[in-house]
């Protein structure tokens, strides 16, 4: 197994790939690494195998769709994935009949470059029948996409593969494995007797962490003073601060990554030092019941310490942050008692902490139809949502501010995000 982000991570997938001998199956939820769809191609049209690669309407957009037509006209069979209401968001493949590709980690360049993820190399013939099995599953309701176009294979060359780094590439035994499909409750069910007879200690490093039925179980646990939670989460998550500071109100340690550009893309987590859970699925309600993902749980307490190791270097970073309850101020309720002028009123919101007062708008916008959602954030939270939201805006960004002044600790993204195509700021 590797970690990103750094180059090993991507050496393995490579050369897993290109020891094919029979076939490969992927099934992608995002897939833009030109390496990954080089070595693709090359096995079909050159090595002549037999390869599938399943991915969701998503990779078909405009966008996206000459990946798609760069690995039919090579050979490779393509199958669009629809789920009602739901998505595609396996990152796994399957590899002649006994290795397996998995993990959290998508194959694109910001997986590997700059995001927090893990990619998992097993060698098992049970897990990859029951992974196969999966795949042939999705046949049923999806023919093969069709590639309109030039019907001679273009000549591929080899990739190049950058050698494996020995630091790098772990190799841990595992006494026990199972895979858990979703949509399905299962798997999560079995992780949370896990959770509450956890003895010593639960990490987690988590993209997403909503639903319910794991989140009570981690705070169950956190409440215990003799087992030690830790959990390591995305900024993502800063959009649901109360969960966050139940977590931690509860006992556990809570800290969120803000580095800029870059994801805390991990879907893992270690129980008691032996129990390993990783995967494409984030603890929310959509992995569990309304997308296809993959949820493995893995016995090896050599595989669990790498792990930890991992955690504790997530958690050692300066870009991670512990997140902090902080008790609201008093705030009252009720307007002061202001004399209005004729055309004046109260904008009739409350107010969204201690700075805030009412206001008074003399000149309203015009009335306008829209469909939003409003969530009011505790200071300590709105700075970090605010950030993460212009970090990664791919298409625009308007401002609209009364005051932002510059200098050190300030707002400054929106400027360095105007010098960056495709992204416009006013």
């Amino acid at each position: 197994m590797a970690f990103c982000p750094g180059e090993t991570a991507e050496a393995l997938i490579l050369q897993s790939l290109l020891s094919a001998k029979k076939s490969v199956d992927v099934a992608m939820f995002q897939f833009t690494n030109e390496k990954m769809v080089q070595a693709l191609c090359f096995l079909s049209a050159e090595s002549q195998l037999p390869v599938r690669v399943f991915v969701g309407p998503e990779l078909s957009s405009p966008a996206l769709v000459n990946i798609l037509h760069q690995l039919a006209r090579s050979g490779v069979q393509i199958f669009i994935t629809r789920i009602p209401n739901g998505k595609l968001h396996l990152k796994c493949a399957v590899i002649d009949d006994n290795i397996v590709l998995t993990g959290a980690a998508n194959w694109t360049r910001q997986a590997f470059d700059t995001n927090i993820e893990d990619v998992l190399c097993i060698d098992s013939s049970e897990l990859a029948a029951r992974y196969r099995q999966r795949l042939n599953e999705l046949l049923i309701n999806d023919g093969p996409w069709t590639e309109h176009g030039s019907e001679i294979y273009p000549r591929t060359t080899r990739p190049e593969s950058p050698p494996l780094s020995a630091t790098g590439v772990f190799h841990c035994p595992v006494k026990q494995a199972a895979v858990f499909f979703s949509p399905a409750n299962e798997g999560a069910a079995i992780l949370r007797e896990q959770i509450l007879s956890a003895t010593s200690r639960v990490d987690v490093a988590m993209y997403l962490l909503t639903y319910p039925p794991l989140c009570d179980a981690l705070r169950e646990k956190a409440a215990q003073s003799n087992v030690a939670i830790r959990i390591l989460v995305d900024s993502e998550m800063l959009a649901s601060p109360d969960i966050l500071r139940s977590l931690a109100s509860a006992g556990a340690s809570v800290f969120w990554w803000g580095r800029k550009q870059s994801l805390l893309h991990l879907k893992a987590a270690v129980i008691d030092h032996h129990s390993v859970w990783t995967g494409s699925a984030n603890w929310d309600a959509s992995a569990f019941t309304l997308n296809i993902e993959d949820l493995l749980w893995l016995e090896s307490p050599q595989l669990a310490t790498t792990y930890l190791r991992f955690f504790d270097w997530i958690e050692q970073q300066p870009d991670i942050q512990p997140f902090q309850v902080l008790e609201p101020a008093a705030v009252p309720l009720t307007p002061p008692e202001t004399v209005l002028k004729p055309g004046e009123y109260f904008t009739g919101l409350p107010p969204t902490g201690p700075r805030t007062n009412w206001t008074i708008i003399r000149k309203p916008f015009p009335a306008f139809q829209t469909t939003a959602s409003v969530q009011y954030l505790a200071d300590e939270a709105y700075f970090p949502v605010l950030l993460n939201l212009v970090n990664n805006a791919r298409q625009s960004i308007l401002i609209s501010m009364y005051v932002m002044p510059a200098g050190p600790g300030r707002l400054r993204p929106p400027a360095d995000r105007a010098s960056r195509s495709p992204c416009q700021c006013r």
